[in-house]
């Protein structure tokens, strides 16, 4: 048994150098019924520490909070969250900051102690993928090592 994973070990460590830009995946499943009761009993505390200013302001439609939204966003915090995490590395709810591109695509801002430890894991990008159905949200983010482009002067 511990040659099969000693053999897995090598297997994946030969595809990662082979694969330099691909850097670490982390995935969440988020439960839109408890976080809307932990919301409901906690009030705007809880979503004042777990999303920014700009999040908390995207999460609300006309008729109040978009609850698959919020699971969507929360997962995608901690589908981060676990990347860093698993290197070592902590980061706070508000330090990860998941945003909506102008066609609705999700991305990550990082800020403060998940940003420095982004840059000193070496990644520089994240890319995300939010899904849900009824009341279950999942969220899957990949972090990337890329070469990005020098800005135009």
């Amino acid at each position: 048994m511990a040659s099969t994973a000693a053999n897995r070990s090598d297997l994946l460590a030969t595809w990662a150098a082979a694969h330099p830009g691909l850097g670490a995946v982390g995935i969440d499943v988020a439960d839109v019924g408890r976080l809307r009761r932990l919301v409901e009993r906690w009030g705007d505390q809880v979503l004042r520490h777990l999303f920014t200013g700009e999040e908390r302001a995207s999460l609300r439609g006309r008729r109040g909070l978009r609850w698959q939204s919020v699971a969507g966003r929360f997962a995608a915090k901690e589908a981060v969250r676990k990347v860093l995490a698993s290197r070592g590395r902590v980061s706070s709810w508000t330090e990860v900051e998941v945003l909506s591109g102008e066609h609705g695509q999700p991305f990550v801002v990082l800020h403060g102690r998940a940003r420095t430890a982004a840059e000193q894991c070496g990644f520089n990008a994240f890319l995300l993928s939010i899904s849900h159905e009824r009341g279950v949200a999942v969220a899957i983010a990949l972090a990337v090592r890329c070469e990005l482009p020098e800005a135009a002067d």
